[in-house]
């Protein structure tokens, strides 16, 4: 697991990312990151029906997936694992996908292919996420 930075107007997002690979090739990789309700990214970056959407969330995180073309693993795998074992719900984030094509580290670390859903989660409590991918080990993907 590593932890990267999103920086923008003097505000972060701290994303953890997990990757998985099949010998060199990464085949699935996923960043996860908690938005401040309050804060600049929030406001500017998650579109007015999502915001209302995340405000009754007891925690919001934005997630970052992607995977290989010739992954069997897909992002409605993920998102149906994450959603029935935290009884979590995937927001389609297409403002913030937008926003982030037009930021600097979008080239810097190579997004392109990647899909952003904000990730509803109803406890309001920090939760340590996991998710068990076929053939892989369990990982904790956040925090």
């Amino acid at each position: 697991q590593e932890r990267v930075k999103l920086r923008d107007k003097k505000e972060d997002i701290s994303f953890f990312r997990t990757s998985w690979f099949h010998e060199v090739k990464m085949s699935y990789d996923i960043y996860l990151g908690e938005l401040d309700k309050d804060g600049l990214f929030f406001r500017d970056w998650i579109s007015l029906e999502n915001q209302k959407r995340a405000s009754e969330c007891g925690q919001f995180l934005v997630s970052l997936l992607y995977k290989d073309d010739f992954s069997k693993i897909d992002h409605s795998y993920v998102k149906s694992q994450l959603e029935s074992k935290y009884q979590a719900e995937f927001i389609k984030l297409s403002k913030f996908s937008q926003f982030l094509s037009f930021h600097r580290f979008h080239d810097v670390w190579a997004l392109k292919g990647y899909k952003a859903y904000g990730l509803c989660l109803p406890a309001e409590e920090k939760l340590s996420l996991e998710l068990l991918l076929p053939n892989y080990r369990s990982a904790r993907i956040f925090p």
